[in-house]
């Protein structure tokens, strides 16, 4: 693949104006982070708070308003009965090579993702240039040790000996 080499020229570029790019390798739905002036822009990594709260809406909000039925679907018929409630349950079976369900949506999971995807992931958490992330399920902006908590906790169990991320 010549995604490496294309990432590499793209972050030689971006670097000058204050951004980056992170491609979590290994990933079947190929995530990229994009850090730009000091915010970490991610989607579809984080669903919870670290603390397992619903996407970081108040209790009363969360119940209440209308706008916020499709959280509500997710969290409730995905990730509360989920292997550690803190991702959907498509997520674990994306990753499985085992599973047919990868080959639904057209990928082709490596033997060791997993493996690839945690240590993407250490990277991208070990990484300088972010402070504050912006999350597309999250409406608040989260500081760095709080992502990097709820990161840890969502997405731990790639790693076959259940080491942290961070």
């Amino acid at each position: 693949s010549d995604l490496p080499d294309e990432l590499a020229s793209l972050n030689a570029t971006l670097e000058r104006e204050g951004a980056r790019v992170h491609h979590v390798t290994g990933s079947t739905v190929d995530e990229a982070l994009v850090a730009v002036h000091g915010v970490l822009c991610e989607c579809d990594l984080l669903y919870t708070h670290s603390d397992g709260q619903r996407q970081c809406y108040g209790s009363a909000e969360w119940r209440r308003d209308q706008s916020l039925f499709g959280p509500r679907f997710l969290f409730y018929g995905n990730i509360l009965d989920s292997y550690n409630k803190f991702i959907p349950t498509y997520r674990f079976m994306i990753m499985d090579t085992a599973c047919p369900f990868p080959y639904v949506a057209g990928t082709d999971p490596a033997p060791d993702c997993c493996r690839q995807a945690a240590s993407a992931l250490r990277s991208v958490l070990a990484s300088s240039g972010w402070e504050r992330v912006a999350s597309v399920h999250n409406p608040l902006i989260l500081s760095r040790p709080d992502f990097v908590a709820a990161i840890d906790l969502s997405w731990r169990w790639l790693d076959p000996d259940g080491q942290p991320l961070a």
